[in-house]
């Protein structure tokens, strides 16, 4: 099954849910940490390349992390070269923009279970790997996730509880099937 991004979904996802930090790294990152220690929630997930590298750079290497070698969806950057040892584990997928496919599921919910038994997990995506912070928040039973809002400008961390679990099973309503 394929889950397509229409219209009214795309105007939900550029508004963020969650905690927004409106800071540059390395400060945006220092608070985010602070955020992290304090909701004690275990896992932490990041999703994108800047997010990613600015995470290991200024705190540790997370969990889990999504990157799709890109920045501002054209610019290439070649940040597997860069992370890629500090990973147990590489998974790679193909995700066509706005899109979410079979394989990222399969490869979402693989990377959560490598991640149960202690293991941190890179998943480096050929395509669009935004999107797939929706699945991470659904599958990670106790985390964090973290992303950039290019749109708001700000980092924005999501804990993997209820009623953001509810948010975005309400918003995967809006896609198309």
């Amino acid at each position: 099954m394929v889950f397509r991004l229409i219209s009214p979904a795309v105007k939900l996802l550029r508004e963020p849910i969650g905690i927004c930090i409106f800071d540059e790294a390395p400060k945006s990152i220092k608070k985010l940490r602070v955020v992290s220690e304090s909701l004690d929630l275990g896992v932490l997930a990041t999703v994108g390349d800047v997010v990613t590298l600015n995470v290991i750079k200024y705190w540790r290497v997370p969990n889990i992390a999504i990157i799709d070698n890109r920045t501002l969806r054209d610019r290439k950057i070649d940040t597997l070269s860069a992370i890629s040892v500090l990973f147990k584990d590489i998974i790679r997928l193909h995700n066509e923009p706005s899109t979410i496919g079979d394989r990222s599921f399969d490869s979402i919910e693989t990377a959560t279970r490598l991640v149960e038994q202690g293991r941190n997990v890179l998943l480096v995506v050929d395509g669009e790997e935004d999107i797939l912070a929706l699945l991470l928040i659904l599958n990670l039973k106790r985390g964090l996730v973290v992303y950039g809002n290019y749109f708001r400008n700000c980092l924005t961390a999501i804990p993997t509880v209820g009623l953001y679990k509810l948010a975005v099973l309400k918003l995967l309503a809006q896609f198309r099937r």
